[in-house]
């Protein structure tokens, strides 16, 4: 073999390796790019997972010692001697919600404290307000069962004069409802009256004596529970 030949095959020979090895060396310059690519992404996404506000620790601990205090103080506050349940002690506990009332354009007084039943008079515009029924409940008479404890059984609200509770006024009162309990086929006495607890003698459909125990107590709020007694 000649000279020649010998040094055109070296050539080429240095020439296809040299390409292999450029070859070998953009192949693995690609890889280290794509590996490189990849270790950013999942850095960045590693990032996202972990960044948290510098503050989000001091607003937990804030949240929790305010529940913490909010909670004692409630706890306190129903661990607090329970006040003597009069006419005197109700009208100053009353001062807690009289500015909410005030603002709203009424107030409320107490009328009668009988048998366990605080009898209040919502007036102004809290008297003919349609959410007077949940101002009583959820507002009065919440707050006067924390102050005074069991002593209070029900507050109830009355608009005009309050009626005086006896057997002769709630039969006298039966006797102008006695020609409407007729005409649906009832009829209706008091037996007893005590302590607020009304037991009275009936026959007739149960859906109407329900309604006559309703009215009666509606007219009579010192009334706390009407009890029937069904004959046939």
């Amino acid at each position: 073999m000649g000279k020649g030949e010998g040094l055109g095959r070296g050539r080429e020979g240095a020439s296809a390796s040299g390409t292999s090895a450029g070859d070998a060396n953009g192949a693995g310059r690609q890889r280290t790019s794509e590996a490189s690519e990849r270790g950013v992404e999942e850095s960045a996404q590693s990032a996202k997972r972990v960044v948290v506000s510098p503050f989000a620790g001091e607003l937990d601990v804030a949240g929790r010692a305010r529940a913490s205090v909010a909670s004692e103080a409630e706890e306190g506050e129903n661990d607090a001697p329970k006040l003597e349940l009069t006419m005197e002690n109700v009208d100053k506990a009353l001062d807690e919600v009289r500015p909410y009332l005030i603002t709203d354009g009424g107030n409320v007084e107490v009328v009668s404290i009988e048998n366990g039943i605080v009898v209040v008079r919502l007036i102004g515009a809290c008297g003919s307000c349609a959410s007077s029924s949940a101002t009583m409940k959820g507002g009065i008479e919440k707050m006067l069962k924390k102050k005074f404890g069991d002593a209070v059984e029900e507050v109830c609200n009355v608009s005009g004069e309050l009626q005086t509770m006896s057997v002769d006024a709630i039969e006298e009162h039966l006797g102008k409802l006695r020609n409407s309990i007729k005409s649906y086929g009832g009829e209706c006495r008091v037996l007893t009256l005590e302590r607020g607890v009304l037991l009275l003698e009936f026959q007739g459909p149960q859906a109407l004596a329900f309604s006559i125990a309703e009215a009666i107590k509606k007219k009579f709020p010192l009334v706390r529970e009407c009890k029937i007694k069904q004959i046939s």
